[in-house]
């Protein structure tokens, strides 16, 4: 799952994050979803971890 923090920095240290050794290990992923190691607030964390941490979602529109 790919989050982004909106405030645009700080990531997540975990599995997948920008540097997890996973997406070395599962390059093909990488390559499907376009993956870059850059400080932009944006991270992929495991549907397991996510679980695991958050108790509550929000939504907001990014643009029109």
């Amino acid at each position: 799952m790919c989050l982004r923090n909106p405030w645009g920095a700080g990531e997540s240290t975990l599995d997948w994050s920008d540097s997890s050794l996973k997406w070395k290990e599962y390059s093909e992923i990488a390559k499907e979803v376009n993956f870059t190691a850059d400080n932009d607030g944006k991270f992929w964390i495991e549907w397991s971890d996510f679980l695991n941490i958050f108790d509550e979602v929000q939504i907001a529109c990014k643009s029109l």
